[in-house]
């Protein structure tokens, strides 16, 4: 068995390599405790920040001007910080380091002989102010470490970003130093920190005595929205609507061990006692193991995405609390208990327990910041135990270095341990999902904490939960993986069909397969099915309706290789009651190559077309031809928002068309397409297969009463273009009330609409071979104007009908 976390997977050795790491950060002035090399565990001499009772504005003013002192560190050379991002040296202890202690040499010595009271600033408000300025190049943030604090009643000390004042970190003042004289500021995210202390009116500067010693330079933090930091296999939380509640109360966990800052995780622990305020916390003893730990730790809140594989928020924005009173702790199960000296802030939810064993195969869920990315979940299921761990394998996402300390919750939605590391191995991966890994069991750990959750020993809690309301009806949608794009192998779309009892079943289509899908929601609206496939991995579907409007539904599809996401909506219109606003013809075009400034003999040159109706209902059914010559027809249903879920098998399922359409109103429609075709060495167009993006265009089409054109034209042109051959042919045209088209160039040409739906079709010489090329296509009414296609030797042309 592995034991404290994930040092089996970079484990420090002994050696040459060791005393290199050594020799360069030692000889770039770093100061390096036992921790940051050999993991030993220390106690470092940093305290609280803050108060329990609320979280406070960080000052009543901030003085203007330049500081009365300042001290400056040179940035840290490349290689100092590419040896800090080591494994060997981030990854000790299983937890995730991200900062490097420097020390101030000499140190800043504030009291009333260093700083006498003529040189502190006298501000607005009648508080007098002293400034240092502390800089520590290059660094994307810093933890300034005060020690020998002596603050009179009423004093405060401000650590912020000169850049950014109002970002400061909650205040430091007497109350909130307990009587320890030692503490470290919250996170400034800068490379300067003014340390700014304020006396109120009254009090005697000269009272103030402190030192700055040292700061943690930050070098690791998370990058910019849009970019990802963590695992490519990781899963958003927000993706997952019923486990947002329990989202809420996870927290990313900093702290600071003999100047190095380090990141876990860790959540909020639900108590029986309705009457108990106090926010309480669970970790991992690895991460969090004595007093001095516990006071440094700061928590970052609701850092994670909006809305399903959205934008992170930037981790400086979200709220966060800080310093912690250490209650129980343990190596044995690796648990650590902590009492939270500031209130977790509102939405935050405590997370519901149970000291119930689980059983082989139950369904798990992790939720945690790897690498101290953004948040995220893993599903998967109880697979061992040992006398103090639950080993968990995982079907979807994975943990990583800094999700240490994240807690491993039940189908129940109750906490039932936290992670620990790799159960019998190195743990999971993006490589190895599969490895197990394992958590420090909750019934072993409720005994040491029972005084302060269960005082009464009521039991398990029960977690407060968003009750789904089941109504009857038929769900249908798309899924791709988001972060890899639209994939044959990884795509398709379901319906669902669904009771008031919330049973379902269905099918997925996915490739040249289609597969049943049966099952019964849970009461929050959750459920798992399990797809066995032969010769094939499984597939897990991750379902979930939405609480708050039934009509909707998301979640996931993985076989262990790919995660797509999955949205669909319930088809509401009967054509009675209740009438789809979109009823009525439609025709589509698909731009092709030449419309889209693209090359013509890697993907289809000319425009796909298909005429579409929509019934009262809103049964769609389209039909058209894509630009190689493929036939293709779907039935669906438009949703209340508008959304037609477009997919099509093409090529014996060896290929497809997918598209999210919306309707922009009830004349028009328009969504992104991804068309892929494999290589198919017998077809004659294309053969060597192609994935093509497109916007789909869609417009109403009415049926013109007799003696009216179906365009706005008497007169226009016939374009033909395209290289399979080199075409490129314009011929004037004439159209009378009748529909009826005379070519001025070539008699011989034609051109018929068909005024039904809108369709079109012809030929025209091509003066160079003398032969006739037949096309075809669809008018688009709003534009005047008519689109298609012809096929060459090899290749297909465009042809547009307009002025």
């Amino acid at each position: 068995m592995t034991q404290h976390g994930r040092t089996t997977k970079n484990k420090w050795f002994a050696g040459s390599n060791t005393f290199a790491y050594w020799c360069l950060l030692g000889s770039a002035g770093i100061a390096l405790g036992g921790n940051n090399v050999i993991g030993a565990s220390s106690a470092a001499k940093a305290d609280a920040v803050g108060e329990r009772p609320e979280i406070k504005s960080a000052a009543l003013s901030i003085a203007a001007g330049p500081a009365q002192g300042s001290s400056w560190l040179p940035a840290l050379s490349g290689a100092v910080l590419e040896v800090l991002k080591q494994p060997e040296v981030s990854h000790t202890k299983g937890r995730l380091q991200i900062g490097v202690a420097r020390s101030l040499e000499p140190a800043i010595v504030v009291n009333a002989a260093t700083a006498p009271a003529a040189q502190w600033t006298v501000l607005t408000n009648g508080w007098r102010a002293w400034s240092v300025s502390v800089t520590s190049s290059g660094a994307l943030a810093l933890r300034v470490h005060l020690e020998g604090v002596m603050l009179p009643p009423g004093a405060q000390v401000l650590v912020f970003d000169p850049a950014n004042p109002s970002s400061a970190p909650p205040a430091i003042t007497a109350q909130a130093l307990k009587g320890q004289p030692d503490v470290w500021s919250g996170t400034v995210f800068s490379d300067q920190a003014m340390v700014q202390c304020q006396v109120p009116p009254g009090v005697a500067p000269g009272a103030v005595s402190f030192s700055i010693t040292q700061v943690s330079h930050l070098y690791l933090l998370p990058p910019a929205p849009n970019l990802k930091q963590a695992g490519a296999c990781e899963l958003d939380v927000s993706c997952y609507p019923a486990w947002l509640q329990d989202a809420s109360g996870v927290a990313r966990m900093s702290f600071v061990d003999q100047g190095n800052t380090y990141v876990c995780t860790g959540c909020l622990l639900a108590a029986n006692d309705p009457n108990n305020t106090s926010d309480y916390f669970l970790t991992a003893n690895h991460c969090i193991g004595n007093q001095a730990l516990a006071s440094t730790i700061e928590l970052f809140w609701f850092y994670q995405t909006s809305s399903c594989n959205g934008p992170p928020p930037d981790l400086s924005s979200v709220p966060t609390t800080s310093g912690a009173d250490l209650l129980a702790t343990s190596t044995g199960n690796d648990f650590t208990f902590l009492r939270l000296r500031q209130a977790a802030p509102s939405g935050a939810h405590a997370l519901a327990w149970s000291t119930n064993t689980p059983n082989v195969g139950d369904p798990l869920v992790g939720i945690h910041h790897p690498t101290g990315d953004y948040k995220r979940i893993s599903f998967g299921s109880f697979y061992a135990s040992d006398p103090d761990f639950w080993a968990v394998q995982w079907s979807q996402g994975v943990t990583e270095f800094g999700s240490s300390g994240s807690p491993l919750i039940n189908a129940n939605h109750q906490v039932i341990g936290q992670l620990n590391g790799g159960f019998d191995g190195p743990g999971s991966s993006c490589q190895n999902p599969s490895d197990p890994d394992q958590y420090g069991r909750f019934d072993l750990t409720y005994p040491a904490i029972k005084q302060w959750i269960d005082p009464n020993g009521s039991g398990p809690t029960n977690p407060v939960t968003n009750q789904v309301t089941f109504v009857r009806g038929t769900y249908m949608g798309l899924f791709y993986d988001g972060g890899t794009g639209v994939e044959q192998q990884s795509s398709g779309i379901f319906t669902l069909t669904t009771t008031a009892t919330g049973r379902f079943s269905g099918r997925l289509e996915l490739g040249n397969a289609s597969y049943s899908i049966t099952g019964q929601f849970n009461s929050d609206g959750s459920a798992q099915p399990l797809i066995k496939r032969r010769n094939l991995n499984a597939l897990t579907v991750q379902l979930q309706l939405d609480p708050q409007d039934p009509d909707e539904i998301s979640g996931t599809v993985s076989d262990g290789t790919f995660t797509a996401q999955l949205s669909g909506e319930r088809a509401v219109y009967d054509g009675r009651t209740s009438i789809a606003p979109e009823a009525g013809q439609f025709t589509m075009v698909i731009p092709g190559a030449i419309a889209n400034g693209g090359d013509p003999s890697v993907t289809p040159g000319g425009d796909g077309y298909a005429t579409v109706t929509v019934n009262k209902a809103g049964m769609i059914v389209a039909s058209g031809m894509l630009a190689d010559g493929t036939h293709f027809a779907q039935s669906a249903t438009v949703s209340k928002s508008a959304n037609w879920p477009f997919y099509v098998a093409l090529y014996g399922g060896q290929g497809s068309a997918l598209s999210g359409i919306t309707f922009s109103d009830a004349t028009d429609f328009t969504g992104a397409l991804s068309w892929i075709k494999p290589a198919i060495t017998r077809t004659k167009y294309y053969p060597n297969g192609f994935t093509a993006a497109t916007t789909i265009t869609g417009a109403g089409y009415t049926r013109p009463q007799r003696g009216t054109p179906v365009l706005n034209l008497s007169s226009g042109t016939v374009s033909l273009s395209g290289n399979d051959p080199s075409v490129s042919i314009q011929d004037s045209i004439a159209i009378d009330s009748n529909n009826r088209v005379t070519f001025q160039s070539d008699k011989r040409s034609s051109l018929t609409f068909s005024t039904g739906n809108g369709m079109f079709s012809g030929h025209v010489l091509n003066p160079g071979t003398s032969t006739m090329i037949p096309f075809s296509g669809v008018v688009l009414q709003n534009q005047n104007t008519g689109m298609g296609f012809f096929l060459g030797t090899d290749q297909s042309g465009e042809v547009v009908i307009g002025q």
